[in-house]
């Protein structure tokens, strides 16, 4: 009886040896993923241990991952194709919203703005009340500005600018936005512009954001 007893004993101990050390290694194996932090490294983990409650979260960073190699490829390219690909294979993304405001911004010129070629400035659209984006009037002579993009309206146009304003407190610091509307076509755009000092306010602010691939557009004195 006693014999019965320890054998039961031993191979309840075997067993949780084989436990602890199953566990041991399937965690070691998910921070060597992390680790590597890879499309390859999570999908080995997944294929070593399928059944992990880790496996799900190994799949969620895997998406991660693709989604930003997309992006870096659209935004090194930073062509109206690329982010529209980028738009078919991550339509609700982390940078959709960002894909979309670029896309509009290539309607601006139909493509970028050659250089020292100053965009036609259109009157600008009345404010609404509560418009964090308004003017009273478009750029007047001699001054120079700076286009941030052209959107589908008047509340995009604002929704960027807050954005802008956020992300790049620097080089749009102390700026007076203001939206002018545009026809293209069939439909009108709403340039999002605001006014500077001089051309080189205007390039420096340019070259700031463009680092980043932000769209920047500088608007050059009227004749």
């Amino acid at each position: 009886m006693k014999t019965v007893s320890l054998r039961i004993v031993v191979t309840s101990f075997a067993l949780g040896l084989l436990v602890v050390a199953g566990c041991s290694r399937e965690q070691g194996d998910w921070r060597s993923a992390q680790a590597a932090d890879t499309v390859e490294s999570y999908e080995r983990y997944i294929s070593q241990h399928a059944d992990s409650s880790l496996a799900t979260q190994a799949r969620e960073r895997i998406e991660q991952l693709i989604e930003e190699r997309n992006w870096q490829k659209a935004a090194t390219a930073d062509t109206l194709e690329s982010y529209q690909q980028f738009l078919v294979d991550h339509a609700n993304g982390k940078w959709s919203q960002e894909a979309r405001i670029r896309i509009d911004n290539f309607a601006i010129t139909g493509g970028s703005a050659p250089a020292g070629t100053a965009p036609a400035v259109p009157a600008v659209e009345p404010a609404k009340k509560g418009d964090l984006v308004a003017g009273a009037a478009a750029f007047a002579k001699g001054e120079y500005g700076v286009q941030l993009g052209a959107f589908s309206s008047s509340d995009r146009a604002n929704v960027e600018w807050q954005r802008l304003a956020k992300r790049y407190p620097g080089p749009l610091e102390g700026l007076s936005p203001r939206v002018a509307a545009v026809e293209n076509g069939a439909k009108a755009l709403y340039r999002l512009q605001a006014s500077v000092v001089d051309e080189a306010q205007a390039r420096a602010i340019c070259n700031a954001l463009k680092i980043d691939k932000q769209p920047c557009v500088v608007v050059l004195p009227k004749q």
